[in-house]
């Protein structure tokens, strides 16, 4: 079973960006990770596309932006949407607002806790590790 604790400034965020939104009809937020956008290189680009593995797309990642990408991190921010637009209806409700979480997501997050920082949100686990946003891919050793 799912539980998610918010604190005060989480939800002042949160209730921002719904006030935000007001068109949005019978809205719920789920949480997005965002970046910085780096500027697509074409070797990258036809990998990608060519289906190449994630080892191999790091591994490009790194040789061509390795000295930016320890200047950037993701961010966890809400993101509003009417229900309606998800296609799994595992939506939770806490301190008045509807979240959606992947069912996935939902089995594991007992005794979580959603702060604001970092610029934004911090979803952590039972033991305090911060599980949301996830850290960029970096070069190993870093």
């Amino acid at each position: 079973m799912s539980s998610l604790t918010i604190t005060e400034a989480a939800l002042g965020l949160i209730q921002e960006c719904l006030s935000g939104n007001p068109s949005v009809p019978d809205p719920a937020v789920a949480l997005a990770e965002v970046s910085s956008p780096l500027a697509m290189n074409p070797e990258w680009a036809r990998a990608l596309r060519a289906g190449a593995d994630e080892h191999s797309l790091r591994e490009l990642l790194i040789k061509h932006h390795g000295d930016d990408l320890p200047k950037l991190r993701t961010r966890l921010v809400p993101e509003v949407r009417p229900r309606h637009e998800y296609l799994e209806k595992t939506f939770v409700e806490v301190g008045g607002i509807t979240f959606h979480f992947s069912p996935e997501m939902l089995k594991v997050m007992a005794g979580w806790t959603l702060d604001a920082g970092q610029d934004g949100l911090i979803l952590k686990d039972a033991n305090g590790t911060v599980v949301r946003p996830r850290p960029l891919v970096t070069p190993k050793g870093q």
